[in-house]
């Protein structure tokens, strides 16, 4: 029989389907087709020989991976079984070995136990672009089903993995930032170590981001095609040179003989930014002589998806004897994105020993003028090795803003202030913190004019009824080399466990605003988006991967939830900067600033929790 699609096969479950009917596909060996590194799609015969069965030791021949793949990891066939023509040949050539293509693999995928393809009934059917349908052969109902815990806990032993869990990541996480010794120095400002040992009067805080999907409007999904002696690939996609050479090396062609037509991204914010679904469509493509329209399901795209890492954060203040701030002392644990994906673009600390990821780490390297600052930056390996890290909107300061904009309101709390006047006492403007030209003109005294301007609109201080507070929080983001300031105040209702938000306040200076409508649209959406971040959506990881991939367990913001809001921007003729990340980060901090007003009770996991 012609293959037409690929076997479904639920949850995960994704469909292709090659646009004309193709040839006869040869036979896959029934041996063990286990492979080892990180081609996540198990390319099987659909000519009658029954499928492999889930194996516990690697294909002969796999290689070893980089780093990522440490002791021997091995990406499980089965997540997801693409029936297609497959040789050996086939096999060695969709088996990539390089570091870059081992980030592919993101996480030990579920093993469907097969039975004998069966005929999928017309109701799993999609148009294959064959007239008169076809059948799809597939996994038996009862294969097909997630297996039970236990069943995961069974994996090889090389698999260190499989039974993670969100507690797992976080009590690493909290291990390496109580090691006073760990991670990469990113700002090092006066004697902290000195002013800490100094100070009999202290005050520590641990704060929490957990996992976080994209959940992109449009599924990951491409088309490709080999014509000419060349691949052209259409599909959405945010950075085309992080993939063409991974395609490339894949496929063992030229990256000149790749081509890559970019569409509207349906979604991206980060998500797009690999391009990891081009490859089992680049291969089923060449492997059918046809062209092949890949579309992940829903389930399919979370389980794969390069999610925001899970994160802990440790402060310690340290105040000196007439009570003033001396010290602040902050280290930061997370998978980082950048050391799987791009490690060229790691950074140097700033002692010149080790690197850091920027976009796990900035937004620490904040505009408050300390005489002692010091911040360490620190690579959650169980994180990296777990999941693939990936970049999502706001990057780095959407979760270090969360820790640090919480705990300056702590200090503010611990001294007796107020915490929107503590802030302005902090934003001087003096020395490093006066800015720079041509993007930093005006430094921290911009910061503190759109905290003012915030402060005025929402008539910061006034009274309000029992179980109600306003909070406020800063931003910079997305990075110090150039910021785009802003400031949110967040009015809360606590009823309960029930967090309301009434309203949200933020002023902006992005410079000019070239374009006034585009840039309400952006600072609405990323607003929004950090509401929803802060009270709405999230997941966790359960033995090795994340639970919720649906949108009937993974909740985003609805209608119904959102505030009325009023978002300014100053009017300048500064250089312009970004509005499509700066407008989340301060968000979730006012919202947990304003519930500790409302209260007296202090949080510090996102998404929030009563």
């Amino acid at each position: 029989s012609k293959v037409r699609r690929m076997a479904i096969h639920s949850p995960p479950r994704m469909i292709a389907s090659p646009l004309v009917s193709p040839r006869q596909p040869p036979t896959v060996p029934r041996a063990s087709l286990s492979v080892a590194t990180s081609f996540f799609w198990n390319f099987i015969t659909a000519s009658g020989v029954a499928p492999p069965t889930a194996s516990t030791g690697a294909a002969p021949g796999c290689k070893k991976g980089s780093a990522r793949l440490l002791e021997d990891r091995t990406c499980l066939v089965g997540s997801v079984q693409v029936v297609i023509a497959a040789g050996k040949e086939a096999w060695r050539k969709a088996r990539p070995t390089s570091a870059g293509l081992n980030m592919l693999c993101p996480r030990p995928p579920q093993i469907c136990l097969p039975r004998p393809i069966e005929t999928a009934p017309p109701s799993a059917a999609i148009h294959s672009g064959v007239a008169g349908g076809s059948t799809s052969p597939r996994c038996s109902p009862v294969s097909a089903a997630l297996p039970s815990s236990s069943a995961r806990r069974r994996l090889p032993a090389g698999v260190k993995t499989a039974s993670v869990s969100e507690a797992d990541i976080f009590a690493e996480g909290k291990r390496l930032v109580d090691a006073p010794s760990s991670g990469t120095l990113f700002v090092d400002v006066g004697d902290t170590a000195v002013a800490m040992e100094a100070s009999d009067d202290t005050l520590s805080a641990t704060y929490r981001t957990g996992t976080v999907l994209h959940f992109t409007l449009e599924p990951q999904n491409a088309l490709v095609e080999f014509r000419d002696g060349q691949c052209h690939v259409h599909a959405g996609n945010q950075w085309q040179s992080l993939i063409i050479p991974v395609l490339a090396e894949s496929l063992e062609m030229d990256e000149k003989d790749i081509v890559l037509h970019t569409y509207y991204l349906g979604g991206g914010f980060g998500r797009r930014l690999f391009g990891d679904q081009m490859i089992p469509a680049a291969h089923a493509a060449r492997e059918l002589g046809k062209p092949v329209k890949l579309v992940m399901t829903r389930p399919a795209d979370s389980l794969f998806d390069c999610v925001r890492s899970p994160s802990v954060a440790r402060f310690d203040a340290a105040f000196d004897t007439e009570g003033a701030l001396a010290a602040v002392d902050h280290a930061a644990a997370a998978g980082w994105p950048t050391l799987a994906m791009m490690p060229g673009f790691l950074g140097a600390g700033v002692d010149g020993a080790g690197k850091f990821d920027g976009f796990s780490i900035n937004g620490a390297d904040h505009w408050y003028s300390l005489a002692n600052h010091r911040v360490r930056a620190i690579n959650n390996e169980l994180a990296q090795k777990t999941f693939l890290p990936g970049w999502l909107r706001s990057v780095g300061p959407g979760w270090i803003g969360w820790g640090v904009e919480s705990f300056i309101d702590e200090i503010a709390a611990r001294l007796g202030v107020d915490p929107l006047a503590y802030r302005l006492s902090l934003l001087d403007a003096q020395g490093r913190q006066a800015g720079s030209a041509p993007m930093q003109v005006g430094g921290a005294s911009r910061l503190a004019a759109v905290l003012e301007d915030v402060r005025n609109r929402s008539r910061w201080g006034r009274s309000l009824p029992a179980g109600e507070g306003l909070g406020v929080a800063v931003a910079h983001g997305q990075e110090r080399a150039m910021p785009t300031w802003s400031a949110c105040v967040a009015h809360v209702v606590v009823d309960g466990s029930e967090v309301k938000v009434k309203k949200l306040w933020q002023t902006l200076d992005c410079g000019t605003v070239v374009h006034p409508d585009g840039a309400l649209a952006q600072a609405e959406g990323a607003t929004l988006w950090g509401l929803s971040l802060a009270l709405h959506e999230g997941t966790q990881f359960e033995n090795g991967q994340v639970l919720d991939r649906n949108l009937d367990s993974y909740t985003p913001l609805r209608m119904a939830d959102v505030p009325e809001l009023a978002i300014k921007f100053m009017d300048n003729d500064e250089f312009p900067t970004g509005l499509g990340e700066p407008p989340m980060i301060a968000v979730a901090p006012a919202i947990g600033n304003a519930i500790f007003a409302a209260t007296g009770r202090r949080v510090r996991d996102l998404p929030i929790r009563l």
